[in-house]
């Protein structure tokens, strides 16, 4: 918390250093000098996080941001809720605006790394159904300036109602999956791709990784890239999506374990004498052949 702290102190610091040796010595050279000195020392004193300290406050602050965004939203629509005559739609608006701080307190508490993304899909949601409310407010106040206003105000009550159970359902996801999972059991995978295939449903068997490379779709796009690496064989990997010629066929194999080892710590200062002591001591590996 107290980095948070850091940048106004500094600043304050340094003004009341300039503000006091300048008084002292009505100098404008020391007076800025030592303002920054006392603001740079400052602002280290109160923020000594690592770097994957700030890379992860960073993020965490971004995901707050996306949050505080989304309720944002929640709020206008628990405005909004309040002008719905019908029940059954009010309600439903109601219950969503319920759920999804309910569904970010959870993301949050097992899995904040997925706050992020939550809250970005989610805002996306809760924007879409805004200006689903906004329409139907403006449906229910003018009917006469539409064409058939009940239908209109029908399929804004199935869109609330759709909300309300994809929020619901997001809600509860630890008590659904498992209860998916023991539905999915009970028939073998081509039954169940039969079964959503015929529902227009995009799904398809996990492949294992020799399934995978035999599959008709896989060689004739050439999906998989093969490398020869000395002393252990071919090596496949998947082929980097977006790229649309075939430039990765030609990457050199990745180097053997300790290759590499006197060019990387001679970049890093050490003298050859001393990578040779590492080596001894088996603390740096060395790959076999030695060095040239």
């Amino acid at each position: 918390m107290r980095h948070r702290l850091a940048a106004p102190l500094a600043l304050f610091g340094a003004v009341a250093v300039f503000a006091g040796v300048f008084a002292l010595t009505q100098s404008l050279i020391w007076s800025p000098l030592l303002a920054i000195v006392a603001a740079f020392g400052v602002y280290l004193m109160l923020d000594d996080r690592s770097r994957l300290r700030v890379e992860s406050d960073s993020y965490a602050d971004e995901a707050q941001e996306k949050v505080d965004d989304a309720l944002k939203v929640v709020k206008e629509l628990a405005r909004h809720a309040k002008q719905v005559r019908a029940q059954s739609a009010r309600e439903a608006l109601e219950a969503s605006c319920r759920y999804v701080p309910e569904l970010f307190d959870r993301v949050r508490a097992k899995s904040p790394n997925s706050l992020y993304s939550t809250a970005s899909q989610i805002g996306g949601h809760l924007r879409s159904l805004d200006g689903v409310v906004r329409q139907y407010l403006d449906i229910q106040a003018k009917p006469v300036l539409y064409t058939d206003p009940e239908a209109l105000k029908k399929s804004g009550e199935q869109a609330f109602q759709r909300f309300a159970d994809f929020a619901r359902r997001a809600d509860s996801v630890d008590a659904l999956i498992p209860q998916l999972r023991e539905v999915f059991l009970r028939q073998r995978t081509d039954a169940w791709l039969t079964r959503l295939h015929a529902a227009d449903l995009i799904a398809e068997r996990i492949l294992n990784p020799g399934e995978w490379l035999r599959n008709v779709h896989v060689e004739a796009t050439r999906a998989a890239v093969c490398q020869q690496t000395p002393g252990v064989g071919p090596v496949y990997s998947p082929r980097t999506p977006g790229i649309a010629s075939f430039s990765e066929d030609d990457l050199r194999p990745a180097p053997d374990i300790g290759q590499d080892s006197y060019e990387v710590l001679q970049e890093a200062g050490f003298e050859r004498g001393a990578i040779d002591d590492l080596v001894k001591a088996g603390a740096v590996r060395q790959a076999k052949g030695g060095m040239a």
